[in-house]
């Protein structure tokens, strides 16, 4: 809860911070619901236009600490309760806080930008989760790629027999798990990190 409250707290003062900046620009009241989320290695983000039939362009802009620039993105459209709903990903994201906004060009050449929105990027737990698999003994190994990972282990019928969370150090890529208490046979394992959890089956030899 207090991780969550500091890193809370460090986006809305960062958001505060750049906003103080965007202050002179035209905010669009034509831009409505700007989200945005992490979806595995991109960042997604939406929103609504109220006014399509004035709009010539959107630019999408991002920055790391109040200096936007747009990057390329491919818009895709679809209708929301009789509004344009946009949006677009972010194939590319840095480490860290990310600050979006939007640049709006309506049809008379005048321009306009959205509220900023923040996004904490973390890194997602790779593809090669566990390894060895089968595992030979009693450990294996889960990268975590410096980022806070917990690993659940059932048995065959669903029973949790292992949790716990895993807290890197130094940014380590891989950790350690031991279960001397499994004996051989077929397991499920589950691994949640930043990214969408990841449901594994894992074999003890």
């Amino acid at each position: 809860m207090k991780t969550f409250i500091l890193i809370a707290a460090s986006l809305v003062l960062g958001v505060s911070a750049i906003k103080a900046q965007h202050t002179a620009k035209v905010v669009s009241i034509n831009i409505t619901d700007f989200t945005a989320y992490q979806d595995g290695n991109d960042i997604r983000l939406s929103w609504l236009d109220n006014n399509p039939l004035d709009l010539s362009e959107t630019k999408v802009e991002k920055s790391l600490d109040g200096n936007f620039s747009p990057f390329e993105a491919t818009l895709e459209t679809t209708m929301r309760s009789g509004k344009t709903q946009y949006s677009c990903t972010d194939h590319q994201p840095d480490g860290g806080i990310l600050y979006y906004r939007l640049k709006r060009h309506n049809n008379s050449g005048q321009h306009e930008f959205s509220d900023i929105i923040a996004v904490k990027y973390q890194q997602p737990v790779p593809e090669a989760v566990v390894f060895p698999n089968p595992v030979r003994g009693k450990e294996f190994f889960v990268n975590v790629s410096g980022t806070k990972t917990t690993v659940s282990l059932y048995s065959g019928d669903g029973q949790l027999l292992y949790c716990s969370e895993l807290n890197p150090i130094n940014d380590e890529v891989k950790m350690k798990v031991e279960v001397p208490f499994v004996n051989k046979g077929l397991y499920r394992c589950v691994v949640e990190g930043s990214g969408n959890p990841r449901n594994l089956a894992i074999v003890v030899e």
